[in-house]
């Protein structure tokens, strides 16, 4: 089985890798997930299965995002 992983890299940069081999690099979340659908499809469609992992944003840079967000009113 062939195992697709798309994860974000830096803020605006995606990738997808197979077996730990980066295959192409994305400006977008979109772009990525596309990509690695249309190779599992081929892959597919020649007989071998195959699967698409999203692997999400580090828990750290999730919560840099959130406090980046957050008002306190002192009170």
């Amino acid at each position: 089985m062939e195992c697709f992983e798309v994860k974000q890299e830096q803020e605006d940069l995606w990738s997808v890798s197979c077996q730990g081999r980066t295959l192409s690099l994305y400006s977008s979340e979109e772009q990525a997930r596309w990509a690695a659908l249309m190779l599992a499809s081929t892959k597919s469609q020649s007989g071998t299965q195959a699967m698409v992992v999203i692997t999400p944003p580090e828990v750290s840079e999730l919560s840099q995002d959130t406090q980046k967000t957050r008002r306190f009113t002192g009170m």
